[in-house]
């Protein structure tokens, strides 16, 4: 080798080791890791900072970043926030940042822009010093010079209005109009909640929520700008609060929906058809369900006690359908001894053969929710006997397609609702249970 060659080669290994090195170090800089890295140790011991919650946004060259929420120490003071605001924001001059303050129950997004931050931070400052103010949340869509939303919680039902109209004055002046909401502080009578941006629709939600509360006792009133949410104590008073809302909305054009402690409406729901159901029923079997929920469609009515069961679902075959299906519960909602769902004709007949096998010893849950699933839980392992009987009465209640599973101490098997079947999913003995199954009758149509 020639010294030209010698000299060339070096430089070969000279570039090569200097691009790696450059590659190993844009990619410890811009990471997602290695900006979060960067960050802790930047904040991690900053005097006013409790603690970081930080994740990377990414973790390719060039395009990483940080988020999370950089956590304050109690009554830190608000020259305290704004200088650490300002550090985070300059941070964010080399690196994709998205951080919140989080401290005594604020929270507020650090934005990149330093006139936006500068200016979001003085209205801040504002509302801790104002009595009507417990506590505030702003968020930002991109961290960068805006905020969308603001939640505040009021100290009083009295500073509600005040605060709807105020707070986006002070954000308007810096060029910032978010929605706004204001709740009234947990733990009062009722809860209380605007939301949306000032306008005509304001004075009409405000005068219907003056008029309500001083005839009919509420749980809640939810106003925004296109619907209000009502909600009364007793389902009695549901059609004065409706007369009442009417008449002073004077024909705003907002929706309004009403709900009670004894009716939950899923949204977008009215829940006639629920109520036509339940005005329909006798008044002790009224007084046997402890909750209604509907989407207009399907209802669900929770039960005090199984002995209620049958009763209600034959009053409920007995009423003309204005209803889709009808789902009975007693127990737990997340944990319920009986889920049982059906057409309301069938209702009385598929609660009977339910009933008889909740009866049985050993049997503790049912679930029947139809096209989906039937579930039914032994308490220990069932014998061949056992297995027959659930067999034939599951496949009564059952149709085509679901996916029907027997839970034990010994395990869970699970078969498809066929006439005729010929395996089970798991690992328990399920032979009796096919050949019951394959041996009983199909469920007959409603």
């Amino acid at each position: 080798m020639t010294i030209r060659d010698t000299v060339r080669t070096r430089r070969r290994i000279a570039l090569a080791a200097g691009a790696a090195a450059l590659a190993l170090l844009l990619s410890g800089c811009f990471t997602g890791d290695a900006a979060v890295a960067s960050f802790t140790r930047e904040f991690s011991n900053d005097p006013v900072v409790s603690r970081l919650d930080l994740s990377s946004a990414d973790n390719m060259p060039f395009s990483g970043g940080v988020g999370g929420t950089v956590h304050l120490l109690d009554d830190v003071d608000q020259s305290q926030v704004v200088d650490l605001s300002a550090r985070i924001a300059e941070f964010a001059d080399d690196h994709r940042v998205r951080i919140d303050l989080a401290f005594d129950d604020w929270r507020v997004p650090v934005l990149r822009e330093p006139r936006s931050n500068t200016d979001l931070l003085d209205v801040v400052g504002l509302l801790r010093t104002d009595a009507r103010v417990q506590t505030a949340t702003f968020s930002s869509p991109d961290y960068d010079t805006d905020i969308d939303n603001v939640m505040l919680i009021a100290t009083a039902e009295t500073d509600i209005r005040s605060l709807f109209s105020d707070v986006p004055t002070l954000l308007a002046d810096s060029g910032m109009s978010p929605t706004i909401s204001v709740r009234r502080l947990a733990g009062a009578a009722e809860a209380v909640e605007f939301t949306g941006r000032p306008g005509p629709w304001t004075d009409a939600a405000f005068a219907a929520y003056d008029a309500l509360r001083s005839e009919v006792a509420l749980t809640a009133f939810q106003a925004g700008e296109t619907a209000i949410g009502v909600r009364v104590r007793d389902e009695a008073d549901v059609e004065r609060a409706r007369a009442i809302t009417d008449d002073a909305l004077d024909g705003s054009g907002i929706e309004v929906f009403f709900s009670s402690d004894l009716v939950t409406l899923a949204p977008g729901a009215h829940g006639r058809e629920a109520r036509a159901l339940l005005a329909a029923l006798a008044d002790e079997t009224r007084d046997d369900i402890d909750g209604v929920w509907t989407d207009d469609s399907t209802a669900t009515l929770s039960i005090s006690s199984l002995a209620e069961v049958q009763s209600v679902a034959a009053e409920v075959t007995r009423t003309p359908p204005t209803l889709d299906s009808v789902t009975l519960t007693v127990g737990a909602a997340d944990a319920p001894v009986l889920r049982l769902a059906s057409e309301p004709a069938a209702l009385a007949a598929d609660a009977a053969i339910a009933l008889a096998l909740l009866e049985r010893d050993g049997v503790e849950t049912l679930s029947v929710q139809p096209g989906h699933s039937m579930r039914l839980g032994f308490a220990a392992p069932p014998t061949d006997a056992e297995l027959a009987i659930a067999a034939a009465s599951l496949k009564s209640m059952s149709r085509s397609g679901e996916r029907v599973c027997i839970d034990s101490p010994d395990g869970t098997f699970c078969v498809d609702a066929e006439s005729t079947i010929s395996t089970a999913d798991g690992a328990a003995d399920a032979n009796a249970f096919i050949e019951a199954w394959n041996a009983a009758p199909a469920r007959r149509s409603s």
